[in-house]
C-alpha cells in the first residue's frame, strides 16, 4: 500500500529519523490500524505486485513517457527508468534502506495531514491498495492531494482490487463487509473513475480492468489472490481487530475465514483488478 511518486529532479530522503517514527506510531495507535506491518505482510505485498504485473504484463497504464509499501512497485519501476526520480511515501517506515537504485528514495509521511510537496511537482503519481484502509470520508480529500501535487499534463493513476459480488457466498461476503464498521467502503473502487473526473483540472479518465475468478476455480491468478486475502485475514493483528470490531471470539473469527474460503473454492466468485488514470489538465 502507499504512495509513489516520479520526477526528473533528485530529493533528499526525508521522515527516517527516530522522533518521525515514533510520531508516526503513535498516530497508528490513535487510528487503530488494522492490517499487519511485519516482514509475513512484506512477501504478501511483494505477491501481490507480481499478481498484478502477470495481469497487466506492464507496471502501469497511464501513457507516460520516461521523463515522468515495501517498495516493490517501485523497486521494479526504478530500476527500468533510471533518467527519473521515484519517491515512495507510506505511513510507516518500512521501506528497504540498504538495496535499491539511486534514483529511489523513501518518505514517512501521512497524506492525510497533507503531502510534504509543492503543487503541480510530479509527473507521475501512482497510489495503490488503499481501499482497506482508508475511510470512505477521506477519498475526497487524498484524490485532491494526489491532483494538486501532478504537474499540468501529468498523470494520476490509481490501482485497487474488488469483486463484483457476483457468485459469491454468504461467507464470503459476511467476511468482506466485516472492515466497514470500521469506516471503510469495500464497494468504493467502482466509483473512483467519477470521483477523479469530478476534479475541475482533471480530464481523460480511463480505467483498465481485469476480471478472474478467485479461489480454485480462477486458474494460477485466483489461487494466489485468495492465497494473498487469506493470508492477510489470519495474520494477528488483522484477526484480532476484526474479531473484536465484529464481536466475534478469536475462534468464530477463524472458523469464519476458513469457511469463507472454502466456499470461495465452490463458487465462482469475480474478482476485478481496476487501473484508474487520469490526467491533469494543461494551463491555458
Amino acid at each position: 500500500m502507499g504512495i509513489h511518486l516520479s520526477k526528473n529532479k533528485q530529493y533528499k530522503e526525508l521522515g527516517n529519523n527516530n522522533e518521525d517514527n515514533n510520531n508516526e506510531q503513535e498516530i497508528n495507535k490513535e487510528r487503530k490500524y488494522y492490517l499487519p506491518n511485519d516482514n509475513e505482510d512484506v512477501d504478501r505485498l511483494h505477491t501481490a505486485h507480481f499478481l498484478t504485473r502477470y495481469l497487466y504484463t506492464s507496471n502501469f497504464s497511464s501513457p507516460i513517457e520516461q521523463k515522468c509499501g515495501p517498495g516493490t512497485w517501485l523497486l521494479d519501476v526504478a530500476g527500468n527508468y533510471m533518467e527519473s526520480c521515484f519517491i515512495g511515501i507510506d505511513l510507516e517506515f518500512e521501506f528497504p534502506s540498504e538495496i535499491k537504485p539511486k534514483n529511489l528514495v523513501f518518505v514517512q509521511a501521512d497524506i492525510l495531514n497533507g503531502l510534504p510537496y509543492n503543487n503541480d511537482e510530479f509527473y507521475f503519481v501512482h497510489q495503490e491498495n488503499m481501499m482497506h484502509t482508508l475511510e470512505s470520508d477521506k477519498w475526497d480529500f487524498v484524490i485532491s492531494e494526489l491532483v494538486r501535487i501532478t504537474k499540468p499534463g501529468g498523470y494520476i493513476e490509481l490501482f485497487e482490487s474488488s469483486t463484483s459480488r457476483k457468485d459469491i457466498g454468504p461467507k464470503f461476503n459476511e467476511f468482506l463487509d466485516a472492515p466497514s464498521i470500521r469506516g471503510v467502503d469495500m464497494n468504493i473502487t467502482p466509483r473512483l473513475p467519477s470521483m477523479l473526473q469530478s476534479h475541475q483540472n482533471i480530464c481523460n479518465v480511463h480505467k483498465d480492468l481485469k476480471h478472474y475468478t478467485l479461489g480454485k476455480n480462477g486458474g494460477h491468478a485466483g489461487v494466489i489472490h485468495a492465497d494473498i486475502i487469506k493470508s492477510l485475514a489470519t495474520s494477528k493483528l488483522t484477526s484480532e481487530t476484526l474479531s473484536k470490531d465484529s464481536g466475534f471470539s478469536i475462534e468464530e473469527y477463524n472458523k469464519l475465514i476458513e469457511d469463507a474460503f472454502e466456499e470461495v473454492n465452490r463458487t465462482k466468485c469475480e474478482m476485478i483488478s481496476n487501473r484508474i488514470w487520469a490526467q491533469k489538465t494543461v494551463n491555458q
